[in-house]
């Protein structure tokens, strides 16, 4: 007896052989129901009309246990009917290979290569023929090479553009609304909605909807979270009109409002299922949830009716579009949680142009780029009041697609409201994206493709800064070794790179390279998984600060197996250490069971402590020469990604008035996953400040908490306090810690707000009660940071990692 699922492929069977000649000549039919996926993963990207009756989808689609690498699967998407005598109805399907299936988010966390699985597919509704009210229909997709078939619903799909704002279709008197549920993309048919078929504004400053629907529609009304305007029906010639007048607002305020109509009793949103009536009344109408009519009332505001990247050396956003009342006065800036690019605005009557440039100078570097993440373009009227800005379908339906650079990588897309919100990522060539071409890179890298040269490779915090003792050491080695090429790893392109030195950005080709083939290496942090040591290369690891929270293996229960085991791996990686005092010395060989030579040798970061001029990055900062300089640099939290905020900056720079300034320094690890401070006047956000021992120079009194700052900072021999309200927990809990500060540490030792106010009042008084532990700090923390360290470690370093060419040192 035929099984169940025997029976549901002989009806696909069946269902296919049924269609037409034409349809038979433009599509591949697969021959079997293909069968269910347990690791399957399909996503879709776009969904756009290409007219009234056809569709279009891209996405892809895969079982992620199958290696596709090398072959082009097939491919085959259909609708399927949910309910009644099961209907399977083909797209016309064919691949459209993408680097972007490739990313790890989408589940491809190996080196298969899944481009081969992404498609481009076209549906009609006339295919779907004999639609009726209720009728549901699931998007499947089924992939298939030899020995393996799988199939699927759509369980992913890109939100931010037109995939995630979907429109209507319609054919004859039914509706087909695409939905996102649990079931995945499915078409609705609809033959009880009323549909507006066009629109006008009367001479009355009212509005005038042309609506068709299968019952008599016996009330109407524009509705809003703020209000609901009723709206006349009027019948005439067979046909139906909702009329009446829009919603008076308040000068500058703008709403939308949604059209409704009570039909046999049920209050149903009246459906548009036409482009052409939103293209025609562009700054009126909007296909909102469900495909309904949606009105914009009110304003002034704009409408993004198209964008493009343009400038190659200078890469700009240009955004054109439509207003609805005056913009002159308007400004238009491009913002993400740290960084804002304003615009260049021009108009023309209704019509505008703005141009936001990407490239900015900050802290007197040159014009770089923001960091990589998401932006939202912002509008405000002259008095600073916020403007409703949203996107057109033409420019919804340009994501998810990209474009290229030399900075980065710009993808479009359409935040929530329809905001524009282009992402910026780094500038990974199609032959660079994805996880498989990692993979083929990384194979380059470690069959030494790339032969060692005479080349100092720098990375600082993972590549989000350059600074810390390698910046000391390349500043060191420019001016006594100019001839030496220096290379510096950069998360992205907004990093400053110090004049003469390459960038190389991480993950790219020409990152991989400069790993492979550097003679000598210098990090402060860890190397990770991806850095293979090579025979002739010499790894040295400066570190980041002397430590007062537990590092490596002393920090015990804390660590699983798997992190005792990636932590002991990493240790194998250092051909060299760097030790600021005996302290550090210590720890290093206890807690990474560590026996590579050390260089007990103080900090080269902090030889500009000893020799460096403030008055320069006082200047850049916009510090009177009169001011107190407050130095707030607290550290990070293992339970938590933000800016640790106990202590309110704002607040205290109110209460020391005018003659102080207040700095924020927040650690390198929160500044690009945490927004940025909302200061106010007399508290300067120095987070994104290149070099963190710029700050300590220029400082009058230094605040902090755990941060390995504190010993650095002994160096100048100002005072310190130590705000710590969270000290029980993370002593005891979080971290564990080497040195009880309230028993040893330079400065006062708080928890609240007003002490810290009263400490400060009174530093003078402070500094002296302290003067006695502070010494013994410095004898025992910073006993060789006299200014010279950079030249003997760099000395210490050429000699035991010689270069292939002693004339290089020349």
């Amino acid at each position: 007896m035929a099984s169940r699922l025997d029976r549901v492929r002989g009806r696909l069977v069946r269902t296919l052989s049924r269609t037409t000649r034409h349809w038979r000549a433009r599509t591949q039919l697969p021959e079997a129901l293909f069968p269910v996926a347990d690791d399957w993963v399909a996503e879709l990207r776009s969904f756009r009309w290409l007219d009234d009756d056809r569709f279009e989808v891209t996405g892809w689609a895969y079982d992620r246990g199958v290696d596709y690498t090398g072959q082009q699967p097939r491919l085959q998407l259909w609708l399927e009917l949910q309910s009644g005598i099961k209907r399977f109805v083909p797209l016309a399907t064919s691949p459209s290979p993408s680097p972007e299936v490739n990313q790890s988010f989408n589940g491809a966390t190996t080196s298969r290569d899944y481009s081969g699985t992404c498609f481009i597919a076209v549906g009609s509704l006339t295919d779907l023929r004999r639609l009726r009210t209720g009728q549901v229909w699931q998007l499947r997709a089924g992939v298939a090479v030899p020995g393996h078939e799988a199939q699927g619903r759509f369980r992913k799909h890109y939100a931010l553009g037109s995939a995630g704002y979907l429109m209507a279709g319609r054919r004859g008197g039914a509706i087909v609304i695409p939905t996102w549920s649990a079931g995945g993309l499915t078409l609705e048919v609809r033959a009880d909605r009323p549909v507006a078929t066009d629109l006008e504004l009367t001479p009355e400053g009212g509005i005038r909807i042309d609506v068709e629907s299968a019952d008599g529609i016996t009330e109407a009304a524009l509705v809003a979270e703020d209000g609901r305007v009723p709206l006349q029906i009027v019948r005439a010639d067979g046909r139906s009109f909702l009329e009446g007048p829009l919603p008076t607002l308040p000068d500058g305020a703008w709403s939308q409002y949604r059209v409704v109509a009570r039909v046999d009793g049920a209050q149903l949103p009246v459906v548009v299922a036409s482009a052409a009536l939103i293209d025609a009344h562009p700054l009126l109408a909007e296909a909102g949830e469900g495909s309904g009519l949606y009105l914009n009332v009110g304003g002034p505001w704009a409408l993004v009716t198209g964008v493009a990247l343009i400038g190659a050396d200078q890469p700009c956003l240009e955004v054109v579009g439509k207003s609805s009342g005056d913009l002159s006065q308007a400004r238009f800036e491009l913002a993400n949680e740290r960084d804002v690019r304003a615009g260049q605005l021009t108009c023309d009557g209704t019509d505008f142009r703005l141009v936001v440039p990407f490239l900015q100078s900050k802290w007197n570097l040159p014009a770089l780029p923001p960091q990589i993440g998401r932006m939202t373009l912002r509008a405000f009227a002259a008095d600073g009041t916020s403007l409703q800005v949203r996107c057109s379908t033409a420019v919804v339906e340009l994501a998810p697609s990209s474009e290229l650079n030399y900075w980065f990588r710009l993808y479009y897309a359409v935040g929530a409201g329809r905001t524009l919100a282009p992402r910026l990522e780094i500038p990974l060539r199609d032959d660079e994206i994805g996880t498989h071409n990692q993979a083929r890179i990384q194979a380059d890298y470690l069959g030494g493709v790339w032969p060692i040269i005479d080349q100092m490779y720098f990375e600082s915090f993972y590549g989000r800064q350059c600074g810390c003792s390698p910046l000391a050491l390349r500043n060191e080695l420019a001016e006594r070794h100019p001839k030496v090429p220096r290379v510096w790893a950069v998360r992205d392109l907004s990093v400053a790179v110090p004049e003469g030195d390459r960038a190389v950005v991480d993950a790219t080709t020409d990152w991989w390279r400069a790993r492979a083939e550097s003679r000598w290496l210098v990090v402060n942090d860890w190397l990770r998984a991806r850095f293979a040591p090579r025979d002739g290369q010499t790894v040295m690891q400066t570190w980041h600060g002397t430590m007062y929270k537990k590092v490596g293996l002393d920090r015990g229960e804390q660590l699983d197996a798997e992190e005792r085991e990636f932590m002991l791996g990493e240790r194998k990686k250092w051909d060299l250490l760097l030790s600021q005092n005996p302290h550090s010395t210590r720890v290093f060989r206890e807690s990474y069971l560590s026996n590579p030579p050390i260089y007990e040798e103080g900090y080269p970061r902090n030889d500009l402590l000893v020799n460096g001029d403030p008055a320069p990055i006082r200047e850049v900062l916009g510090i009177r020469p009169s001011q107190r300089v407050i130095l707030y640099a607290p550290t990070w939290r293992d339970d938590r990604t933000e800016l640790v905020d106990f202590l309110d900056v704002n607040r205290l720079a109110a209460d020391l008035g005018p003659d102080y300034v207040v700095l924020l320094r927040a650690h390198s690890r929160v500044i690009r996953v945490g927004s940025a401070a909302k200061v106010a006047d007399g508290v300067i956000d120095v987070s994104t400040y290149p070099n963190t021992t710029d700050l300590l120079l220029i400082s009058d009194v230094m605040i902090t908490d755990y941060s390995s700052i504190m010993f650095d900072y002994a160096v100048t021999g100002r005072p310190m306090i130590f705000f710590t309200p969270d000290m029980d927990e993370y002593r005891d809990q979080l971290r564990g810690v080497y040195l009880d500060l309230e028993k040893v540490g330079p400065g006062p030792v708080v928890s609240t707000q007003d002490e810290v106010l009263d400490a400060l009042r009174r530093i003078d008084e402070v500094a002296a009660a302290f003067a006695a532990r502070y010494a013994q700090w410095q004898a025992d923390y910073t006993p060789w940071d006299d200014g010279g360290s950079s030249r003997r470690v760099l000395d210490r370093y050429l000699v035991d990692a010689p270069p292939a060419d002693p004339a290089i040192l020349d």
